[in-house]
């Protein structure tokens, strides 16, 4: 096809330039996507009176055909020329051109011109040019063949595009049926959704009201309970003060309590000790000596202390003395018998008439004895350290006598010694009678 434009060109150039031409014909086909160009052989007029060219034409076309006869019925398919049909077309036409009488350079030209047509037509197809026409005539009848059956495989094509379409088609009405049923479905089950969602949303609704009511009852209700809580908050630190004041009265009071109960009232009130070879009681030395002189006030003040110490003690025994009684008057004590006779238990005495107050000591002594022998009756273990046997205790008189004024002081430390056991007796008694009492 992209030589043919060239191959009329130089068959217009050839028919003006040389006559011998004139009567031959340049065909072109366009089967395809090949170009085929066949030139006939010319008339044998026209070659020569013999004819002998015009033969020798014909027979290289024929061997030419011939073999693309024997290709195509070999069954290759392909339109395979021999080697000679080239060879051959252009002997051809260089016998045509001697034959004529013209230059030998157009003649050169037209030839050279004629081979690159055929070259550039034998190259766009797979059968070299040129053909005969019964090489032409067998491939129009094939081409014709596959034109028919390329137009009932287009017809069949076309069969099985409209039912593919009509299928589609079918298939697309029964999808949009679907579709809208399942759309209609959805939206049905979307409106239930819906409502549901609302009569949820009014009960969500109900319920928030109802828990900001029992939220505002709360609010209240808690209130109302930190108001009573600092109420009581308050009262209970009043009592917690008032418990915490009364502990500590209370813890004062146990200290002041254990203080009184370790200090006997006995002991504090009437103190009895010695001081060197004198005893004394409450700081009065009773007694005197020939190198150290006692006043009789101190020595009536020790008797004072001396009497009012035992009858206390024997008041707290609920003791009654028989021998005597006691009869406490300060620094003047008596002493009186169970006659009722009184006897001065205080002095100045003189060391010859002094028998009232010698009388009074011997009666004194024996009250302390009856006391002993109480505490004894309630205390086994108990036991006086100076035994009192009449007007001696320890074994020494009690009386005052003259020149004797050693061994009376003696005899009333004795004394004093002994009723300093018989107080401590009291004491732990009481004390024990208190533990007893608390227990």
């Amino acid at each position: 096809r992209a030589a043919q434009p060239a191959a009329q060109a130089l068959a217009a150039s050839g028919a003006a330039a040389h006559a011998p031409l004139a009567g031959s014909r340049l065909l072109g086909f366009d089967v395809g996507e090949s170009a085929f160009f066949v030139l006939p052989p010319p008339p044998s007029a026209d070659v020569g009176g013999d004819g002998t060219g015009g033969g020798a034409a014909q027979m290289a076309s024929g061997e030419s055909c011939v073999d693309v006869r024997a290709a195509r019925e070999g069954g290759s398919g392909e339109l395979v020329p021999g080697a000679a049909q080239a060879s051959a077309a252009a002997a051809a036409a260089q016998v045509a051109l001697q034959r004529s009488a013209g230059d030998a350079g157009a003649v050169v030209r037209q030839l050279e011109t004629l081979q690159r047509v055929f070259e550039a037509a034998s190259e766009g197809c797979d059968a070299h040019q040129p053909l005969c026409l019964e090489c032409l005539e067998l491939l129009c009848e094939e081409l014709g063949t596959q034109a028919e059956d390329a137009d009932a495989a287009a017809e069949g094509y076309e069969a099985a595009l409209a039912r593919l379409r009509a299928d589609a088609a079918i298939a697309g009405a029964a999808t949009a049926a679907d579709s809208e049923s399942a759309a209609e479905a959805e939206l049905a089950e979307l409106e239930r959704q819906a409502l549901d969602a609302e009569a949820d949303a009014d009960a969500a609704g109900r319920e928030l009201l109802e828990a900001r009511q029992h939220e505002k009852r709360v609010q209240e209700r808690e209130e109302e309970y930190w108001g009573e809580f600092h109420a009581f908050q308050l009262e209970l630190r009043a009592h917690e003060e008032e418990r915490d004041a009364t502990l500590a009265s209370l813890q004062w009071a146990q200290a002041q309590l254990a203080s009184l109960r370790g200090a006997n009232v006995l002991n504090d009130a009437f103190h009895i000790w010695h001081r060197g070879r004198f005893g004394t009681i409450s700081g009065f030395r009773l007694g005197r000596l020939s190198g150290a002189g006692v006043e009789w006030d101190e020595i009536n003040a020790a008797w004072g202390q001396a009497v009012l110490c035992l009858h206390t003690m024997a008041g707290a025994v609920g003791l009654n003395f028989t021998s005597a009684t006691l009869l406490p008057m300060g620094s003047y004590p008596k002493m009186a018998d169970n006659k009722r006779n009184r006897y001065e238990l205080f002095g100045p005495v003189g060391s010859v008439f002094n028998s009232n107050f010698n009388s009074a000591q011997s009666l004194f002594l024996s009250c302390l004895a009856e006391f002993a022998e109480h505490a004894t009756a309630r205390s086994p273990d108990f036991q006086l350290p100076y035994a009192i046997e009449g007007d001696k205790v320890g074994g020494t008189p009690i009386r005052l006598a003259p020149m004797r004024d050693e061994r009376w002081t003696q005899a009333l430390k004795y004394t004093l010694t002994n009723l300093k056991i018989c107080q401590l007796w009291l004491i732990e008694r009481q004390a024990a009678g208190s533990r007893d009492g608390d227990t």
